[in-house]
């Protein structure tokens, strides 16, 4: 089974895979029968050292910016039920091919018992324009 030790928030910094490539792993409780086709991320940004701090969030529900959030479609359909948890790790680096493009690593886990035995544990790569 793919656990990580010590994790108890949904949205945590973790220590990089590398010092080149930072990493975080979530957690994602399941609030209603439903099915997961993605994952969606956004950033919030904050300049807290100017003389008066700014702000602002990418996220669907904050004020609008010409920044949208970006959907990571998931290989696999999953059918999931209130009280069960998804979990994963993702890592993030600047794309060797074009400075400006982000490549992805994304690496969930789901047991819940609509998924066959031994769930679902798969590894998706994604690039960032």
């Amino acid at each position: 089974q793919l656990r990580f030790p010590g994790h108890t928030h949904t949205h945590t910094q973790d220590p990089p895979l590398s010092p080149a490539i930072p990493s975080f792993r979530f957690e994602l409780k399941i609030t209603r029968k439903d099915h997961i086709h993605a994952l969606v991320a956004w950033f919030d940004c904050s300049f807290e050292c100017c003389h008066r701090p700014i702000m602002f969030t990418t996220g669907p529900f904050g004020k609008y910016t010409h920044w949208k959030q970006t959907v990571f479609y998931l290989e696999d359909e999953i059918a999931a039920n209130p009280g069960e948890t998804l979990e994963g790790i993702m890592a993030v680096r600047k794309s060797k091919k074009n400075p400006r493009d982000l490549d992805i690593k994304l690496r969930y886990r789901f047991d819940g018992k609509e998924v066959p035995k031994g769930g679902v544990d798969r590894t998706q790569y994604f690039r960032l324009r």
